[in-house]
């Protein structure tokens, strides 16, 4: 702790008082001790998830052995409190880590994320040339809202800060227009969430595009730019969004640098030895100073210009305990709702449809259902990785009657709520979807996105 905080021995002491306030170390280990499979190799994230949304909310402790293998220790809600924020924290530095590990070592992998941002960006400004040139009115839905949705149970932000870029590039480039103006693309999350501006000496707010802006300019005076939108929500929220400990809304903070190799996309953990670059020279302030002594996890807030920190990181935790979400959060749950009540084809790229996602099945449940009235079809594309089938299975090999078919989770999972003529399998993974021949493919992207039985 003396390497990673300034100042005198006092000092030091301070700083570890304070994150033990927040960061409650013992009580984890010891929660994660009373969990099932915790001495052996069988202990799963989600029974600990389970055990800290049954009793944290409700405001009841739990009893649990501490380091001396004979004692026993009551936690209370407070400590249970602090135990989630630890793990909340452990959590984000593991997605850290990975990151700078994925910018060593795996450059090329998000290269080919980036490109498959790229070709969907073009693809989505080619639709919109078209709907145009059949004369689609500019300010209604039909022309902005682009046909395909991104919904991430991830808290990482990768795939939208590739498609950030790609749309930035595309932008930029200008080669797409409708009646002689611009075509731009651009991501709605279902929320307006501030970020700070990226690569700028601006501080101030910069503010995301949505329904209700797209059709504003849209619908402007001749010669303004024409938009585009994608449908990108984080319904268990964002390891870079913040919610202000004071004014209660969220800020969002990413790369400082517009590239997929920047370093600052995710925000470090509360040691500097996490931090590799000082802060920027724009940042001023209470901000910069406490970043300067030490603590390189606070961010302002961008309404109030309150510090947030590591455990004001908004997650909601998978658990089988669905309590009620912040508002910004039900809101965006909303939003997907709507979203796949509209949806014809739904893609899972590494969701397996787990039976404890209640809430999720049902909506798809009654989405098919809402289907079947209108003599109409919902169809379903997963995308896995099975090492020894990693080509694509249609509907009439998956009830070939395979043992392999039949006790993949997933698959039997879609089945029972799309029916089995209406589910499809590929088992290359991401990003082999995408890919031919290793090379990122406008051919492999369409058979992606365009449903077919072979």
């Amino acid at each position: 702790m003396g390497k990673s905080w300034k100042g005198t021995k006092e000092d030091v002491k301070g700083r570890i008082m304070h994150l033990r306030l927040f960061y409650d170390w013992p009580a984890l280990k010891s929660l994660i001790g009373i969990c099932p499979g915790s001495s052996g190799d069988s202990f799963k994230l989600n029974d600990l998830f389970n055990l800290l949304d049954m009793h944290g909310p409700a405001g009841f402790g739990v009893r649990a052995g501490t380091r001396h293998a004979r004692t026993e220790q009551f936690f209370d809600a407070r400590r249970l409190a602090g135990a989630a924020n630890a793990l909340k924290m452990l959590l984000g530095t593991l997605f850290y880590i990975d990151y700078q590990y994925c910018l060593r070592e795996k450059s090329d992998v998000l290269a080919q994320y980036l490109g498959f941002a790229k070709l969907l960006g073009q693809r989505i400004l080619k639709q919109g040339h078209q709907l145009a040139e059949h004369n689609i009115k500019l300010d209604t839905p039909k022309f902005y809202e682009g046909d395909v949705a991104f919904v991430s149970l991830n808290y990482d932000p990768i795939a939208l800060w590739t498609q950030y870029l790609a749309n930035r590039e595309l932008n930029n480039d200008k080669k797409f227009s409708v009646k002689n103006v611009p075509l731009t693309s651009f991501h709605d999350a279902g929320h307006v969430i501030p970020s700070r501006r990226i690569n700028g000496q601006a501080v101030w707010p910069w503010y995301p595009m949505n329904e209700a802006a797209a059709q504003r300019l849209n619908e402007a005076e001749p010669g303004a730019s024409r938009v585009r939108l994608t449908k990108f929500l984080f319904p268990h929220g964002c390891l870079c969004w913040r919610e202000c400990p004071d004014c209660g809304k969220l800020s969002s903070y990413y790369g400082d640098e517009w590239k997929i190799e920047s370093d600052s996309l995710f925000l470090p953990p509360p040691l500097s030895a996490f931090e590799k670059k000082s802060c920027p020279n724009r940042i001023e302030g209470t901000e910069s100073e406490q970043r300067q002594a030490g603590e390189i996890d606070a961010r302002a807030c961008l309404h109030c210009g309150t510090l947030s920190y590591a455990h004001n990181t908004q997650m909601v935790m998978q658990s089988s305990f669905k309590s009620s979400p912040p508002s910004f959060i039900e809101e965006i749950q909303r939003d997907l709702r709507a979203v796949a009540m509209k949806a014809e084809h739904i893609i899972f790229m590494g969701y397996s449809l787990p039976l404890d996602d209640v809430s999720y099945r049902a909506f798809f449940a009654a989405r098919c259902q809402r289907f079947k009235t209108q003599s109409l079809r919902v169809c379903c594309t997963i995308v896995g990785w099975d090492g020894e089938h990693q080509s694509w299975f249609g509907p009439k090999d998956l009830k070939s009657g395979e043992a392999w078919f039949k006790e993949n989770g997933t698959i039997k999972a879609a089945i029972d709520i799309f029916g089995e003529d209406n589910v499809r399998f590929f088992g290359g993974g991401a990003p082999g979807v995408f890919l031919e021949d290793g090379v990122v493919s406008e051919k492999a992207l369409e058979r992606l996105l365009t449903w077919s039985e072979d």
